[in-house]
This record gives structure tokens, sequence and C-alpha cells, in this order.
């Protein structure tokens, strides 16, 4: 029924109430494998399932959502050029994140990430990534992760 709503995702009753149950990827199973972007706002998606399955995708913006977790297939998004995870519950990023060799902006502000792998640094520029901004709070984060994403991502713009 979600996926034969006339209104697509949004004002989705059928879709909020598998949210509700705890089927938020039945988000990510609506959309088209081809699709350029995936954005939700205020949606609840506790955990980002495996999306190996965008080959084209090139932006993700999911914001206050209550993510807790990324899946490592994150990796696999070769095409990805935009990051955008704010307001979340995010504690850690998976290693799998340091492939995003096109990732250009990333912005993880509004969550208190206690650990960032060092393959991170695989998305500087001075390490063949691609890499020109990083959104983070230092308040957020510490001052011990910012001053180490400094030195993993020494030609980065961090702020």
């Amino acid at each position: 029924m979600a996926k034969g709503h006339k209104k697509g995702i949004e004002n989705n009753r059928y879709l909020d109430y598998l949210i509700q149950f705890g089927f938020a990827e039945s988000l990510f199973e609506m959309l088209d494998i081809t699709t350029p972007a995936i954005k939700f706002m205020n949606r609840e998606i506790p955990r980002l399932p495996d999306i190996s399955r965008f080959k084209q995708v090139d932006q993700i913006v999911i914001t206050d959502a209550k993510m807790v977790e990324l899946h490592e297939s994150i990796g696999k998004l070769t095409t990805l050029e935009m990051l955008v995870l704010t307001n979340n519950r995010i504690k850690t990023l998976p290693k799998e994140i340091g492939m995003l060799k096109h990732l250009e902006f990333l912005n993880l502000t509004g969550n208190a990430i206690t650990d960032f792998p060092s393959d991170i640094s695989y998305l500087d520029k001075s390490n063949g990534g691609s890499l020109y901004r990083l959104a983070v709070r230092e308040e957020e984060i510490g001052e011990k992760n910012y001053k180490r994403l400094k030195e993993l991502l020494p030609t980065t713009i961090i702020d």
C-alpha cells in the first residue's frame, strides 16, 4: 500500500506506519535506483540501510532523522559528492567512509561523533580524495577529535 500511494513518499500515511513500526528501510525501497539525490528531512530513520544499489546517487541529505548508524555500504557510492547528516545521533562513522573519493562536502554538525576512523584521511586531496569542506562543531565532537581531524585531513577546510 505504501508503494501504491498516489502521493509517493510525501504525506504517505502507510509509509509513516511502516517507519513507526521499525521499517524505515521502506523509504529507500520506494526510491528509483537511478535517483541522483536522496533527501529526507524530519523523517525518523534510525539506521541508514544498505544503499549500495544507488549507483548514480551524488547527494544524500538526511537531517533531523534520529539516525544513529550508517551502513558500511555507504562506501560503495562512488559517485557521491555531498553527504549531509545534520542533527542526528551518529556517534561513529564506518571506515568505508574513506572510499568516497568523489566526496567534496561532508556535513556532520549536530552529531556528537566520538570516533572518526583513520580511513577518513583518504577523503583528503593529499591522499587522492576530493573533500573540500567538512562541517563539524568542535564543541560537539571534542577538542581531541577536532585536532585529529585536522591531522587526518590537512588540506580540507574544517569548520
